[in-house]
């Protein structure tokens, strides 16, 4: 039986039975700081152990190095039927450790919930190639928020967010020995 190199490789990469377990890569509550924003922040709610803030204009969380692909998590809350405002959430470049806000893709739109203790919204795994994050490379998540002129006596804004997650998507791969390899393409 002739087996060609590159069949070796393909199968050394047979996925796995079980599934592979994410990587916590970030986590930040916004009450904590460690963070950077454009404006000073507006309390939504912390009714239900939570503690939900809202700003105005973008925030930014530590950079991250680009290892993989990534599931970004937010935990929002819609304050009243009022709150005229999703939060975006975005992906930009960054420069070492500096904290910055700048413009960014946006790849997800968080609604928010007005259950107690809010809901958690995410999106991914994301490829970071087509965002213009290199492998290796060192890029930030960050949250646009938006608020308007007070409408009979009421503030307009973006839901409330609480925390933010970043997971790495650790692919499930197992490796294959020699007999299983001649048994599969047998």
């Amino acid at each position: 039986m002739d087996i060609k190199p590159w069949l070796i490789g393909v199968v050394l990469a047979i996925p796995a039975d079980a599934h592979g377990q994410d990587v916590l890569v970030l986590e930040r509550c916004l009450r904590d700081g460690g963070i950077c924003s454009e404006t000073a922040e507006v309390l939504v709610d912390s009714s239900c152990g939570e503690v939900f803030m809202s700003y105005r204009g973008r925030l930014s969380l530590p950079p991250i190095q680009n290892t993989g692909p990534v599931t970004i998590a937010v935990q929002t809350r819609r304050a009243s039927l009022l709150t005229a405002f999703p939060v975006y959430v975005e992906i930009a470049t960054a420069n070492g450790d500096t904290c910055e806000t700048g413009a960014g893709s946006v790849v997800l739109e968080a609604q928010g919930t007005q259950q107690c203790g809010g809901i958690w919204e995410s999106i991914g795994p994301i490829d970071l190639a087509p965002h213009s994050i290199s492998p290796g490379g060192w890029y930030r998540v960050q949250l646009e928020f938006f608020a308007g002129p007070p409408h009979d006596g009421v503030f307009r804004s973006s839901v409330g967010v609480s925390c933010v997650r970043v997971t790495m998507d650790v692919s499930p791969v197992r490796g294959a020995t020699w007999s299983f390899v001649k048994m599969v393409y047998h």
